[in-house]
């Protein structure tokens, strides 16, 4: 609390405050839906969906949070993030929810070997407007855990703490 006060007494401020929540991957975990197709493999027809998603689903991220940066700005760099997905320039995968044939969701997957333990952490995650509070996020998320059992040791999830839903979902 010391350094946060001396660190706004010269200029600098609070944007946000990150949360960090790790498990074990885990087979038990259950999919809690029967109609949302859950896949590692995004189709080129489905980029402009995932990334018109990436553009619109965000308002607690840092960037969205910082009232220095324009909510365009904002849409743009999270646009961009899981366009470099898209091109292989970042992370491992990127899980897609479809519900009839079109991208509601999407979870990007990153790997690293974190304190020597092989770890693999939710880069990103959203779900379009349209489909949130249906199970998308929340079937995204347990396919996460299972599919993972036996490639990695941890599971790792940040998020702001004013992003409630997110909380829950993790």
């Amino acid at each position: 609390v010391d350094l946060v006060h001396a660190l706004g007494a010269v200029g600098f401020r609070v944007v946000d405050v990150n949360t960090t929540f790790t498990r074990r991957p885990d087979a038990q975990e259950g999919n809690c839906s029967d109609y949302i197709v859950i896949t590692d493999d995004i189709l080129p027809d489905h980029y402009g969906a995932v990334l018109d998603i990436a553009e619109s689903s965000f308002v607690y991220s840092r960037f969205h949070l910082d009232p220095l940066i324009c909510n365009e700005t904002a849409n743009s760099l999270k646009r961009a993030w899981v366009e470099n997905y898209i091109n292989n320039k970042r992370g491992e995968r990127l899980i897609v929810a479809i519900i009839d044939d079109v991208p509601v969701g999407f979870l990007a997957v990153l790997a690293k070997s974190i304190d020597g333990k092989e770890t693999r952490i939710i880069d990103l995650v959203a779900v379009g407007s349209e489909h949130q509070g249906r199970g998308v996020g929340k079937a995204m998320v347990s396919y996460f855990v299972i599919r993972y059992v036996g490639v990695c040791t941890l599971l790792r999830v940040g998020t702001q703490v004013a992003n409630l839903a997110s909380v829950r979902l993790y």
